[in-house]
């Protein structure tokens, strides 16, 4: 006969085993799994335990200081400069290999799957042993896998990566805004990372940034269906300035885009670009600025990233929007200058309703994590509910105490864009 223990002895032993759970938190605080035991300390996900934070075309040394974690890629000819730049900073790198294809002249280059594939094993070969390179950016960016000669050079180019390639990094190419999961699966079948770009203000959805909810869907769409191990990436945008009227708004801006694409599934940020170009002078300092206090949130003490990409699902709250608009609209795209590399399947229209309102729910070590998320230009009121009672509440990315006064839920506004991180631990 099995013999059970009564349930107050029972608790006894779950705390004495460091568990965090008592008869008043259920499971609610017993320990997630530790799913990156295995991965080194020192190496950038998805080979290591570092969340990728970095930004195209940037200065090693002041991202270094502003809690990134990488830094590129970067354009032009001096890849070997830019990469010993970020060595000498103590940053990984995302090197470029590549060729200069021609693809959008009258004459792109004919070259054999053999010649494709001798002279990318040749760039790989010159820079193998660098260790602080994390990934491989693939060029000709943007490849339109409808066209033969440009996708059977992707496959060339990506095989040849990995065979001349002793380290194994992850390989990546840059698909833009309007990619949708039919296609980056296309594309990503030859790749280890699937980020496109998500521009929101740039694309023409300033006032409907639930586009970065899209985006997101659409690379994770993709990864299932491509069923391999691949880390879908947000590459949120510092393009251009907006009016001058709308300079405070851009903290908020940057906020719900680096979280949003975070909340619906994105492994890592990658800003397109640090390069402080003529048509963003105005307001660079700010996006600047929004965008470095993101990073330390997620790659500072807060560990925030660690969160996001470790962190064990879970849906044990409830939020309930209480006011404010329940849905968004994205509705037609808007051509940009990207739109000249689009498939006519992909210049179709569309309309598509979201929910105002998103969030996360995570665990990670003994503490829960809920990040919540207004895709609406309106203010809202949400209620958080399901945490017990003698749970401490702080806000999860500044480590403020939330005060609950034991109440059944927590109510709080959300003011457009508003993004708000709650971090439930055992008292």
């Amino acid at each position: 006969m099995t013999v059970f223990p009564h349930p107050s002895a029972l608790v006894a032993l779950l705390l004495a085993a460091g568990n965090h759970v008592t008869a008043d938190t259920g499971d609610f605080f017993r320990p997630a799994p530790d799913s990156c035991a295995s991965l080194p300390a020192d190496r950038i996900y998805p080979q290591g335990r570092i969340f990728p934070f970095s930004g195209y075309s940037g200065k090693p040394e002041r991202e270094k200081a502003n809690g990134f974690t990488m830094h590129g890629p970067v354009y032009g000819t001096n890849r070997l400069g830019a990469l010993e730049a970020n060595e000498k900073a103590g940053l990984p790198f995302p090197y470029t290999i590549g060729l200069d294809m021609k693809f959008h002249s009258d004459k792109p280059l004919s070259l054999s799957e053999a010649e494709i594939k001798s002279a990318i094993a040749k760039q790989v070969a010159e820079v193998a042993s660098r260790t602080n390179i994390c990934w491989w950016y693939l060029t000709p960016e943007e490849i339109r896998y409808w066209r033969k000669n440009e996708i059977a050079y992707m496959k060339a180019a990506s095989e040849a990566i990995r065979a001349a390639d002793p380290l194994k990094w992850p390989v990546w190419m840059y698909d833009p805004n309007h990619r949708d999961a039919k296609a980056l699966v296309q594309t990503g079948a030859h790749l280890d990372l699937v980020g496109k770009g998500c521009y929101v203000n740039y694309a023409g959805y300033r006032d409907r940034r639930v586009w970065v909810r899209w985006g997101m869907e659409q690379e994770v769409e993709a990864i299932r269906e491509l069923r391999g191990q691949r880390t879908p990436l947000v590459v949120p945008e510092l393009l251009k300035d907006p009016e001058p009227a709308l300079f405070s708004q851009i903290p908020a801006w940057v906020r719900h885009d680096v979280y949003c694409g975070l909340i619906h599934g994105a492994k890592g940020v990658v800003i397109f670009s640090l390069f402080k170009r003529p048509a963003v002078r105005e307001s660079y300092d700010i996006w600047y600025g929004a965008y470095a206090n993101a990073a330390r949130q997620l790659t500072g003490e807060r560990k925030l990233g660690e969160v996001f990409l470790f962190g064990a699902p879970r849906r044990d709250l409830t939020v309930k929007q209480l006011s404010g608009p329940t849905t968004v609209t994205l509705a037609d795209k808007t051509k940009t200058a990207e739109a000249k590399s689009l498939s006519e399947r992909e210049k179709a229209g569309m309309s598509l309703r979201y929910p105002a309102v998103s969030w996360r729910e995570l665990a990670r070590g003994t503490s829960r994590y809920l990040f919540v998320c207004n895709s609406s230009p309106e203010t809202v009121r949400v209620a958080v509910s399901g945490f017990p009672e003698a749970s401490t509440v702080e806000e999860a990315d500044t480590g403020a105490a939330v005060e609950t006064a034991n109440k059944p839920a927590l109510e709080f506004e959300l003011p457009a864009w508003g993004v708000r991180a709650l971090k439930f631990s055992c008292r």
